[in-house]
């Protein structure tokens, strides 16, 4: 069972009550399954894992995935996690880093939020990356969402134009790996 850092939860619930409110975190409450009701009153750890099953549970009741909007929040929870990374711990090495030299990083930070599954990230002619992700359990597409806005969001802050992403294989849709192509001025 694939298994998502504390961190990640903490992050989504920040993004929900600065993006709409405290109103909308008290909305999710009574929105998401018993577990998880049970899992937001005990306090989230940043170190510590949990089942990216609840993550996704949050992001449906933050916005539901068949809602027009979906795409753009779900992006939006990725971006704001990418900001979160650039001003917590990674502060100093997004301020020396090449953009290739973090996207390079993509499988350590890979480990570094999530419990299982292998990310391989090749780089390719120019500011052009490829990225799969194996054997992780991600099955849903709000989780895709958010990987795709992270990486959009370390690529602008480390000094990357117009980040491009193009979902090409992902397992909610029956392939065996998930696979990004990735590109920047």
């Amino acid at each position: 069972m694939l298994k998502a850092k504390g961190s990640l939860f903490k992050g989504t619930l920040k993004y929900v009550k600065e993006r709409f409110g405290e109103a909308k975190i008290e909305e999710i409450k009574s929105k998401v399954p018993g577990e998880v009701k049970d899992f937001l009153k005990k306090t989230i750890l940043d170190s510590s894992f949990y089942p990216a099953s609840y993550l996704v549970a949050i992001n449906e009741a933050i916005i539901s995935p068949s809602d027009p909007e979906a795409i753009k929040i779900y992006k939006e929870i990725g971006r704001f996690s990418g900001d979160s990374a650039y001003h917590g711990i990674y502060k100093l090495l997004f301020m020396v880093a090449s953009t290739k030299f973090m996207v390079s990083r993509a499988p350590q930070v890979w480990k570094t939020y999530y419990s299982q599954g292998n990310l391989k990230m090749e780089m390719k002619e120019g500011n052009n990356a490829q990225i799969f992700i194996f054997n992780s359990g991600i099955d849903h597409t709000s989780l895709c969402l958010r990987i795709e806005g992270f990486m959009e969001r370390i690529i602008e802050l480390t000094g990357g134009k117009n980040p491009k992403s193009n979902h090409l294989k992902c397992f909610s849709k029956g392939f065996d790996v998930e696979e990004w192509l990735i590109s920047w001025e």
